[in-house]
């Protein structure tokens, strides 16, 4: 008797485990499917391009800069607006786009000469009516101290975010 009992609790314990493992599976599909669905609203301001972008700006203006400081007969440089030009690129298929850039002076100073790193003006585009259509992003390190990016403020990059809003207050 002690035996039958003993499988009797060995199968009802394979069930009871079965049951379980399945209704845990299935609650964990479940929310793996569902709980990015409320994040969806949230997609163009947590996109992580913008944050890349601004950080490749730099790092493009800075490599602009020191081009013109090694080369002092030349007074102008394209690399910045080869990559302004390829952010633009890179935007034109979303519903949100850069339309302004502060911090990233044309003209500059470098060892005592004027020189001009074009770029910036070709990124000025009509600021959305609405302020909460705007998304600004500062760089998080001013790679070349400068007017417009020091230890007070940050070179920055604006986003017309006017579509994604739209589409969210129609959610």
């Amino acid at each position: 008797e002690y035996s039958a009992s003993k499988d009797t609790a060995s199968v009802l314990s394979s069930k009871l485990m079965l049951s379980v493992s399945t209704k845990v599976s299935l609650l964990t599909i479940t929310l793996v499917i569902i709980i990015p669905m409320f994040a969806i609203g949230e997609y163009p301001e947590e996109d992580l391009s913008m944050k890349a972008w601004g950080q490749q700006l730099e790092s493009t203006y800075k490599r602009a800069y020191n081009y013109l400081d090694t080369h002092p007969s030349t007074s102008t440089t394209g690399t910045f607006a080869a990559a302004v030009s390829n952010m633009q690129a890179f935007y034109s298929s979303v519903d949100y786009f850069p339309y302004r850039l502060r911090g990233y002076n044309e003209e500059v100073i470098v060892r005592d000469h004027q020189a001009m790193i074009p770029g910036a003006s070709g990124l000025e585009e009509i600021e959305p009516i609405r302020q909460q259509n705007i998304v600004e992003l500062a760089v998080s390190e001013c790679l070349i101290v400068r007017d417009g990016c020091d230890d007070n403020q940050k070179a920055t990059l604006y986003f017309n975010f006017s579509k994604p809003k739209r589409v969210e207050a129609g959610l």
